[in-house]
């Protein structure tokens, strides 16, 4: 997989590179890291709580020091995995991360998914109050669509498709006898 510097991954501004010592997480088999192993806080769309091990290069830019996330697809599609199977509800932020990087909606698409408004989805972001519906729902979407279910899968993809033909000029051809649309 292509890092996020070589075009073929997203790139996301990072402001600044912070390495630190951070919390020692529990990686799940009840080890931690070594005491002074430096990892990188992870605060893209406003997380606090990623901490990255490695998977990740800081190097010299004309603009000072720059990060440099090695398959930052990937990365953020385990991130998205975990929000949507973590235990208690989904924040606001947390839910922005999911609509945003892991399914690619905007608001108001996202709320056509769930059939509320986008103002509706970008009131619980920003308040941070979250509806156990709606929490419920945004999970399942999301696990659905990152696994491949196939009709979720399109249903998403409709809804991005729509929204990116929203206000577009649609331009045809009458080729014989029968209208077809003109290739972009």
């Amino acid at each position: 997989m292509p890092d996020a510097t070589t075009g073929g991954g997203r790139e996301r501004g990072r402001g600044g590179v912070r390495r630190t010592p951070g919390p020692e997480p529990d990686r799940g088999d009840g080890h931690r890291r070594e005491k002074g192993l430096s990892m990188y806080h992870y605060t893209d769309g406003g997380l606090v709580n990623v901490w990255l091990v490695n998977g990740y290069e800081v190097r010299q830019t004309p603009f000072g020091e720059g990060l440099v996330i090695h398959d930052l697809d990937g990365l953020t599609r385990a991130i998205c995995l975990t929000l949507a199977e973590k235990p208690d509800s989904l924040t606001g932020v947390e839910l922005r991360y999911i609509r945003s990087a892991g399914m690619l909606l905007s608001q108001p698409a996202l709320g056509k998914l769930i059939g509320v408004d986008g103002q509706t989805v970008a009131r619980w972001e920003k308040s941070g109050r979250v509806p156990r519906m709606a929490d419920k729902t945004v999970r399942l979407h999301y696990l659905a669509h990152a696994r491949g279910d196939e009709p979720i899968r399109s249903a998403v993809e409709r809804v991005k498709t729509v929204e990116r033909l929203v206000g577009q000029r649609i331009v045809v051809e009458d080729l014989r006898g029968h209208w077809e649309p003109l290739a972009a």
